[in-house]
């Protein structure tokens, strides 16, 4: 079994994937004269697959490359081959739901049913909105990378504000939805590079090192920011 976890994760195997199971360990689903099958994600990527890896019994030794056998955004699982060489494998179709629920923040009380507010197949994470709801900001994990979004609440419409290599980037919009604020993140806590940039697209600034967005000031100048000594500190832009 050693030989086969080292050599997924090794650089030599071509590919850079992470396991798909929970206890996040690699283990050998299905054993086939074509090799092994399991299930894990491409690095950052947010879609689990069906893999290959040939694998030689006698010699406990990686055979050949990597293969990826199933593609696309759901999450593939459980692979299982019959003896005539046909595989079978688990599917699951997973939604990022964004949802909205009307408060009275001076009473403290629920005014409203919970609204549907966007429902995607693309991973999204934390969604922040405008002081007065016409518009959110949200992060999307792609096939590729990382995007930020901007939705139009009244319009359905959603534009790319920005693209980035995979990770969160916890983007956060202004009270007037004038500037959004994220993490260009650099370790695998969040902290990163972080940026500020116009809500209806521009170059991007960079206000920080080793941070992350947390909000705005209502005053549209100020970004609050996590630091590595995880203090909230108030920035100029």
């Amino acid at each position: 079994q050693d030989p086969v976890v080292h050599g997924v994760t090794a650089p030599e195997a071509g590919i850079d994937i992470d396991p798909a199971l929970p206890d996040r360990y690699p283990f050998p689903e299905e054993w086939t004269a074509d090799g092994v099958y399991f299930s894990a994600y491409l690095k950052g990527g947010t879609a689990s697959n069906v893999w290959r890896l040939p694998f030689d019994p006698g010699t406990g030794r990686i055979a050949g490359p990597l293969r990826r056998v199933t593609g696309g955004l759901d999450m593939d699982a459980g692979p299982s081959a019959s003896t005539a060489g046909r595989l079978v494998f688990g599917g699951q179709k997973v939604r990022s739901t964004i949802v909205g629920l009307p408060l009275d923040a001076d009473a403290g009380i629920v005014t409203g049913p919970i609204r549907m507010l966007h429902i995607d197949v693309a991973q999204s994470g934390r969604a922040t909105p405008t002081l007065d709801a016409r518009a959110l900001v949200r992060p999307v994990r792609t096939v590729s990378g990382s995007e930020v979004r901007v939705l139009e609440l009244g319009s359905g419409i959603e534009r790319v504000l920005v693209v980035a290599p995979p990770g969160p980037l916890d983007p956060t919009i202004s009270r007037a939805g004038r500037m959004v604020a994220y993490t260009q993140a650099t370790t695998g806590g969040g902290e990163g590079g972080g940026f500020v940039i116009p809500a209806t697209g521009g170059v991007a600034t960079k206000i920080c090192d080793a941070c992350q967005t947390a909000g705005w000031l209502s005053d549209e100048q100020r970004v609050i920011l996590h630091t590595r000594d995880n203090l909230a500190v108030e920035l100029w832009r």
